[in-house]
């Protein structure tokens, strides 16, 4: 299972139903925001979500997309990188479709 699934409130076979290790969408960036401002270190988000490798793998791979940068325009571009993944996240929670499988979110997201 990686971070993707347990978002989706689904097992590491990316179809059966596994609340017992779902992270809710807007918990989840509510940690990731506090992360990104210093409010909680990498140690804390993990521990505060229990994430493990695999969750790892798929937050690193966000984060490698994420523009970086000073500039007004980085901070932008920033800032519509967060929203749209919150967005396409908040989408598949519900598996809208074009957003129920892990695989076609992974899409959406780049990743």
């Amino acid at each position: 299972m990686a971070l993707i699934e347990r978002l989706m409130g689904l097992a590491a076979d990316g179809v059966t139903v596994d609340l017992t290790t779902r992270i809710p969408v807007h918990s989840f960036f509510a940690g990731a925001m506090l992360r990104v401002e210093g409010v909680l270190s990498q140690a804390e988000l993990v521990a505060l979500f229990t994430l493990v490798s695999a969750d790892m793998a798929d937050l690193a791979a966000l984060a490698a997309l994420a523009p970086s940068g000073e500039t007004a325009q980085l901070i932008a571009s920033r800032v519509r990188y967060i929203n749209m993944v919150h967005s396409v996240l908040m989408l598949a929670e519900a598996r809208y479709v074009g957003f129920q499988t892990p695989a076609q979110v992974r899409t959406k997201l780049g990743i």
